[in-house]
């Protein structure tokens, strides 16, 4: 029961991600850092139960390099696009992903969906759709807010089409937990580089 508890906390999270990114002022760099570092943080003590019962090798470190660029450079593109366009359009064009995922798992793994599979991608699209489709506002003022939340769907979708081939981590945890982190990093660095504010502002 407690999974479903989670799964539950999970779905308001998301759903409510894009409102609180909008409505934040800190610097889209600084916050896609904190909220990487504070979920890495969080998940840790799974990370340090999960590695007294596995082995973790610097071999899995360095295969975990490049989905934590991936996930930074979503987590940064995701932040700066949700906040130059409508709430509606971000929302309609991130879950455009299981469209765009069978690309990609095509292209990494050579993995093809089932009919089914393909049936129930179509019906969730559709839906998404049409519960969407009176809120969108296409205009030239959120025309490259569109583009780039459509450029952070694309490196999410590789994000995740990297988790399935890396699927032969041990535990979940010793895969997630460092990829948080280090994406995390990399935004803080890159935070740092660009002059922004490296704290929250009062």
């Amino acid at each position: 029961m407690w999974r479903y508890g989670l799964l539950l906390i999970g779905v308001v999270a998301c759903s409510t991600a894009i409102i609180m990114i909008k409505a934040s002022e800190t610097n889209p760099l600084l916050l896609s850092a904190s909220r990487l570092l504070i979920a890495a943080a969080l998940l840790s003590p799974l990370f340090f139960s999960s590695l007294r019962r596995h082995a973790y090798t610097r071999g899995h470190l360095l295969r975990s390099l490049i989905p934590a660029l991936l996930l930074a450079v979503h987590f940064i593109t995701w932040t700066m696009g949700a906040r130059m366009t409508a709430a509606a359009n971000a929302t309609l064009i991130v879950t455009v992903l299981p469209a765009f995922m069978p690309l990609v798992m095509w292209l990494l793994v050579k993995e093809l969906l089932t009919r089914w599979e393909m049936l129930g991608t179509v019906l969730c699209l559709i839906g998404v759709v049409f519960l969407s489709y009176e809120d969108l506002h296409a205009s030239p003022e959120t025309f490259w807010g569109d583009v780039i939340c459509f450029v952070s769907m694309v490196f999410y979708a590789f994000y995740l089409g990297l988790g399935r081939k890396n699927n032969d981590f041990a535990d979940l945890w010793l895969y997630v937990v460092p990829i948080y982190a280090m994406a995390g990093l990399l935004c803080y660095a890159v935070t740092a580089a660009a002059g922004a504010p490296l704290l929250p502002a009062d």
